[in-house]
């Protein structure tokens, strides 16, 4: 390296070129100008600077005179963008320029073509309209051609050639010009030999008809749907394919199966008949053999809808008499022997069997449509209003009469269930009558709810019949109330309400509910569910629990005296408020929904059965109300038995409680156990309290029949009435009773307890509270009143006279 100059090395990293690189990087460069003094040894002698700052001083003049050589080429280089960028600029003006003249000579020569194209349309039209007229004077003079070759000669050689031609046009030409010629013939007024010639003509096209008839059916034994679809499209021209149509039809294998189409094993399926006719019993056989026929229907029509589509110029038209022969031979003659045959068991098996057919046969219906609706062959909605039509026709005799029937069947299911209860002997002819629910007639139904005049007065026949029948049975019941019965059925042998058949009539209305909503109009289903609710107040409500609970009031107080108390029949009254809850929930739920949007109808509906709920409770209140005087009768009767010198035995007997008062605790446990199972809440508990205080006052009642009652006998009363405490307060938790049985307690220790005792007793114990006069009643049953002159205890200013003895 000189002193004052650059090493090779050295000038060969101050190159431009190297600057100018994407990679280049700073820290590189002082390393690879650091290394060149490494190369040259510099570093193996003594430190001496001047060496490196000589150059770097020359390397920094270096990189200087570099930048100026880069800042000039940069600024060289803007100059020449500038003159660039006003170069291109100018050109775009004059491409602009241009374009816009483009853009105007392109826009006046649309003009001209427009005004050429309105002059020409008018030339165009009018050619348009020779030449139609032209092909139409063609067609005219070729019929009248064929048509003097028919009344000259009887027949026409052209036609024939077009008929017997393979080419597929020209026979479709031929089917067209016989279909004209017959027009023709018979538009051509009274010429010699027009008749025999238009005789001819439509012999000529029987003829041909019958031909191609005879080609189709051999067509479509060899299942060639291209020659099918040939003379399809031929005998359309010809006369709209009415006779291929019915050709095609008529020998289709699905109307030719006599074993499917004369089936009637089902009608003599006992079984299925006797399931039919069961409440608890389902319709799978039925159902099965409706869905045979159904699934049947809908295979068969779902295949032969392609063949008809590729064979037939118009399926909907093939398609309507296909499905119009179905109903007429294969679903409408099924449909009526099963329905009928079902009147002739049970009305029961009668709407099953109508509702199992609406509903298949309505699914099978909507099947086809939208499958139709996929293959857009019922755009104009033909087919669909032609499926309806045929459906509503197999099912309009039997819908008329169908509500009338189903009320008949619940009511049918409605004895039957409740047989056991109605035959009772024990059935009162004074009991309240059940609560009926008056036809509602509001603005937000329709009218009187009937369709029909026709059906207001089947209406009111039922009505009448019903009235008929009512007085018929209310007779009958007269002349049994008539009749002496030996003895009156006691409440426990009354049948019992029981929840499984209240279950079962429950359920026969809620499937009559869902037959309802799909089989009467939607109009009708507002009145439908009014005539349900009356039905199930009037029958269930009234007739069933209400009746039960009135034959247990009014069996208690018949009870004869001697005759032993089952106390499980207070089971009724939960098993009522169990029924009750159960049939206002389903009016709730079921019935509710089928009059929603009928506010004024829902109100009514609601207050009748808050009404109905209301009677039910008080009719359970009543009952309860007989059980505790029934009870009180029987403690009575077993207080009766003590006579009023019992407690004052001769001889010394342990102070054990006695026979009266354990028959009345076992008779109280028996009642009180009975509750617990029977009642619940608020109302075992008022129950329990009656009970409690009832046992109280006939005991007070019973103690101030006692005479000259000694210590021992006074020690008996003691332990009863201990023995009763414990069981009302104790046992059965009757806190509202504990004072007064604890004061009955104490009147008891007056009879037991030692003279000397008995002024701190008056005075200090919850005796106190009593007024003198009753506890000298008390004191006065004492067997040592007169002779201890325990009188004059009560002597004093405040009643009592302390501290004598």
């Amino acid at each position: 390296m000189s002193l004052y100059g650059l090493d090779e090395s050295i000038r060969q990293l101050l190159r431009l070129d190297r600057f100018s690189t994407v990679d280049f990087n700073a820290k590189d460069f002082i390393k690879q100008l650091r290394s060149t003094q490494k190369d040259a040894g510099i570093e193996d002698e003594v430190l001496d600077p001047k060496p490196y700052i000589r150059t770097f001083e020359a390397v920094l003049s270096e990189l200087e005179r570099l930048r100026d050589v880069a800042q000039h080429g940069e600024d060289a280089a803007g100059t020449a963008a500038d003159g660039l960028r006003d170069d291109f600029n100018e050109s775009v003006l004059g491409l602009a320029t241009n374009v816009d003249n483009a853009v105007a000579q392109i826009k006046q020569l649309d003009e001209q073509v427009s005004d050429v194209t309105r002059a020409t349309n008018f030339v165009g039209d009018r050619l348009e309209r020779i030449s139609a007229m032209h092909q139409k004077a063609r067609t005219s003079r070729r019929l009248v051609e064929y048509y003097v070759s028919f009344l000259n000669r009887g027949e026409c050689p052209e036609l024939h050639r077009l008929w017997t031609s393979e080419n597929p046009t020209d026979r479709r030409h031929c089917a067209q010009i016989v279909g004209q010629l017959q027009l023709l013939a018979r538009k051509i007024g009274d010429i010699p030999g027009s008749e025999k010639a238009e005789n001819d003509i439509d012999k000529f096209a029987e003829h041909l008809e019958t031909h191609f008839v005879g080609l189709f059916q051999d067509a479509y034994a060899s299942f060639d749907l291209l020659g099918m679809k040939e003379i399809a499209h031929v005998l359309h021209d010809f006369n709209g394919g009415a006779s291929i149509v019915q050709a095609f039809v008529n020998q289709h294998d699905f109307f030719m199966q006599i074993d499917k189409i004369d089936d009637n094993s089902a009608l003599h399926n006992e079984e299925m008949w006797a399931h039919l006719s069961d409440l608890k019993s389902g319709c799978p056989e039925f159902e099965k053999a409706i869905s045979s026929l159904v699934d049947d229907v809908v295979d068969t029509v779902m295949a032969e809808t392609d063949i008809i589509r590729k064979v037939f110029p118009q399926p909907a038209q093939v398609l309507t008499v296909f499905m119009q022969r179905t109903f007429a031979q294969r679903i409408q003659g099924q449909v009526s022997l099963y329905i009928e045959e079902a009147e002739s068991r049970s009305a029961l098996a009668h709407v099953r069997v109508l509702y199992i057919c609406y509903h298949l046969i309505g699914v099978m219906v909507k099947t086809l449509k939208f499958h139709w609706s996929k293959q857009n062959i019922d755009a104009d909605g033909e087919l669909s209003l032609m499926l309806d039509s045929n459906f509503n026709d197999t099912f309009v005799m039997f819908m008329d009469k169908y509500f009338a029937i189903e009320r008949r069947n619940l009511e049918q299911i409605i004895s039957s269930t409740f047989q056991y209860f109605y035959n009772s002997e024990n059935r009162h002819e004074d009991s309240p009558g059940p609560h009926k629910l008056q036809r509602i007639v509001t603005n937000e139904g329709s009218g009187s709810g009937y369709d029909t005049d026709e059906e207001a007065a089947s209406a009111a026949e039922t009505d009448i019949e019903d009235s008929r029948m009512d007085k018929f049975m209310r007779a009958v019941r007269l002349e049994r109330g008539n009749t002496v019965r030996k003895r009156v059925s006691l409440p426990w042998e009354d049948p019992q309400l029981v929840l499984d058949d209240m279950r079962t009539v429950l359920a026969a209305f809620a499937e009559a509910v869902g037959r309802e909503q799909v089989l009467s109009p939607s109009a009708r289903i507002p009145h439908d569910a009014v005539e349900l609710f009356n039905t199930l107040i009037r029958e269930v409500g009234g007739s069933y629990i209400n009746e039960a609970l009135y034959r247990a009031i009014k069996g208690i107080l018949k009870i004869p005296n001697n005759e032993p108390i089952n106390w499980a029949f207070l089971d009724i009254v939960r098993r009522s408020a169990n029924c009750v809850q159960m049939l206002a929930m389903f009016v709730r739920t079921v019935l509710f929904s089928m009059v929603r949007g009928m506010e004024a109808t829902q109100n009514e509906m609601a207050s009748t059965i808050n009404e109905y709920i209301i009677t039910a409770q008080d009719l359970c209140s009543e009952l309860l109300s007989n059980v505790t005087e029934l009870v009180h009768l029987r403690t009575v009767e077993a207080f009766q038995k003590q006579k009023p010198r019992d407690f004052a035995p001769k001889e010394h007997v342990e102070p054990n409680t006695s026979a009266v008062c354990r028959y009345v605790i076992e008779c109280f446990t028996a009642v009180s156990q009975q509750a617990q199972e029977s009642l619940s809440g608020e109302n075992r508990q008022n129950f329990l309290v009656s009970l409690a205080g009832g046992l109280y006052n006939d005991l007070v009642t019973q103690i101030k029949k006692y005479r000259d009652i000694n210590p021992v006998g006074g020690r008996i009363l003691a332990a009863d009435l201990h023995a009763y405490e414990q069981l009302v307060v104790s046992d059965w938790g009757i806190l509202e009773v504990a004072d007064s049985f604890a004061t009955l307690k104490a009147i008891a220790k007056l009879f037991y307890a030692d003279v000397q005792m008995l002024p701190s007793l008056l005075r200090d114990s919850r005796l106190a509270r009593l007024k003198p006069q009753t506890l000298q009643m008390y004191v006065g049953q004492r067997h040592d009143f007169q002779s201890r002159n325990l009188h004059m205890l009560f002597l004093g200013k405040t009643g009592y006279r302390y501290g004598w003895y």
